[in-house]
C-alpha cells in the first residue's frame, strides 16, 4: 500500500513534469511523434534496493502508463 506522502509526492512530480519524460526523449531522437501526458511516477533506482531514494526528485521519472509498463516489464 502506498502512503499519503507518496501520493502527494507523485502528484507534485506529475504537476511539475506534465509530459511523459520517456516519450519526450524518444521524440527528440526521432523514434516517436506522440508525447503523452505523465500519469505515473517511476523510480529509476528501485525502492527495495535504495529506500533512502524514495522521495528524491533525481531518482524519479514522470511517465505515461504505456512507458511505465514498458520499463517495469524490462525490470527497470
Amino acid at each position: 500500500m502506498q502512503s499519503e506522502e507518496w501520493h502527494r509526492f507523485s502528484r507534485k512530480i506529475r504537476h511539475e513534469r506534465p509530459r511523459c519524460e520517456m516519450c519526450v526523449r524518444m521524440r527528440q531522437v526521432g523514434m516517436n511523434n506522440l508525447v503523452n501526458p505523465s500519469q505515473d511516477v517511476h523510480h529509476i533506482k528501485k525502492v527495495r534496493d535504495y529506500p533512502e531514494l524514495s522521495f528524491k526528485r533525481s531518482n524519479v521519472m514522470a511517465l505515461c502508463k504505456k512507458c511505465h509498463k514498458k520499463l517495469t516489464e524490462q525490470g527497470k
